[in-house]
C-alpha cells in the first residue's frame, strides 16, 4: 500500500482543484490529472496493512484508452512472480504512448517482466534488484551502495 498511496498522494496534490489550492508554498496547482485506479475486475483488492483498495475501472474498461503516466506500484515478491498476464499486457501496449512510466520499489519487476527495461537505465532496492536479475535477460549494473 506504500508503494501505491505515497506517490499518488504526491501527483494529487499537484493537481487542479486539490488541496493544494490553500496550501501558501503552493497556491495553485499546474496539472488537470484524472487518476483511473485499475484492476482485472471492480472487487475490493486486498493490501497487507489491512484496507481495502477499491479500482475505479478494468483494465478491458480502459483498453482502447491511452494514459500519460502509469504507476507501478510494488508487492510482496510472490505476488509479483505470478503478476498476471493482463497487467503485464496492459503496460507493453501503453509503454510506446506514455510520457512516463513510474515504478516504486518492486514495480520495476513488473516494468522488467513486460520486457521494457531491456537497454534503459532503472533504479529498484537491492532485493528487487537481485530479483529481476534472475528472471530477465537484462543486463544490469549495480552501482550505490549495496
Amino acid at each position: 500500500m506504500f508503494s501505491f498511496t505515497g506517490p499518488m498522494e504526491l501527483l494529487g496534490w499537484l493537481r487542479k482543484g486539490s488541496g493544494s489550492q490553500t496550501n501558501p508554498i503552493w497556491p495553485f496547482a499546474p496539472y488537470e490529472f484524472e487518476f483511473d485506479y485499475l484492476a482485472e475486475s471492480l472487487d475490493p483488492v486486498p493490501t497487507l496493512a489491512g484496507p481495502w483498495l477499491l479500482p475505479s475501472k478494468t483494465f478491458s474498461e480502459v483498453s482502447s484508452k491511452q494514459y500519460d503516466i502509469i504507476l507501478v506500484p510494488g508487492a510482496e515478491s510472490r505476488v509479483v512472480a505470478e503478476i498476471p498476464s493482463t497487467i503485464i499486457d496492459f503496460i507493453k501496449t501503453q509503454h510506446p504512448g506514455l510520457k512516463y512510466l513510474l515504478s516504486v520499489c518492486t514495480g520495476a519487476w513488473i516494468v522488467a517482466k513486460a520486457g521494457i527495461l531491456e537497454g534503459r537505465s532503472a533504479t529498484t532496492n537491492k532485493a528487487a534488484f537481485k530479483r529481476i536479475k534472475a528472471s530477465s535477460t537484462m543486463r544490469t549494473i549495480a552501482r550505490g551502495q549495496f
